[in-house]
């Protein structure tokens, strides 16, 4: 902890915020500047800063100055930008506002909370879940080191609610009353337990090797 304090600002983002690492950031007042941003929009382009997280206060990005977010009826959240990039090779140049493709919630003051992947929802028996709010459910448990949770195809529900999980099996029973103040459809009717989760190149889980293990 101490080399921690030692820092002035400490930037942290690539991924959804697990909550046992919130509540640590606040309990020990860590210097944390949550960022939201992607590679098109040249990294960050909204801030939630630390005396926000400490308060408790509800974690939103306050957009950097030139930036504007909103949102669709679908809660898929655009981003106009200065800096956005001219393009990814060899697709067509990008355009300002942007698509991002996260779904997320955009307040009357400006600031974003993300939710998750728009193209990560899993439908199951015609019922839409968000798998980000699952894995926030599983990992607030403590008895979890990370969680993944997937759509497996189903015969007869289009697509099954699975969770991908590091920890011990013996969990399984806790995960699941866990997830029950989740919504009956948002709750993983399989467990995988592994020692480790695959990750890619940039060393983000590798979805398509997860969905394997749990085949």
């Amino acid at each position: 902890e101490a080399w921690l304090r030692a820092f002035d600002v400490i930037l942290l983002g690539g991924s959804s915020m697990p909550a046992p690492l919130l509540a640590e950031i606040r309990t020990r007042r860590l210097p944390v500047f949550l960022t939201y941003g992607s590679t098109e929009t040249a990294a960050a382009c909204a801030l939630c800063p630390p005396e926000k997280i400490w308060s408790g206060e509800s974690v939103r990005g306050t957009p950097l100055p030139g930036v504007g977010f909103t949102s669709n009826d679908e809660g898929v959240v655009t981003i106009a930008t200065p800096a956005l990039g001219l393009g990814v090779w060899p697709d067509a140049p990008l355009e300002s506002p942007w698509t991002s493709g996260d779904r997320g919630d955009v307040s009357p003051d400006g600031s974003v909370k993300i939710s998750g992947r728009a193209d990560r929802v899993i439908i199951t028996g015609g019922e839409k879940v968000d798998p980000a709010r699952v894995e926030q459910a599983l990992l607030s448990t403590g008895l979890v080191k990370e969680a993944l949770v997937l759509g497996m195809v189903d015969a007869t529900w289009g697509e099954v609610v699975t969770a991908c999980v590091i920890g011990p099996s013996s969990a399984e029973g806790a995960l699941r009353k866990a997830c029950e103040q989740l919504e009956p459809a948002a709750r993983p009717r399989r467990y995988v337990f592994v020692p480790s989760m695959p990750t890619n190149a940039s060393g983000k889980p590798d979805r398509e090797a997860i969905a394997k293990l749990t085949a």
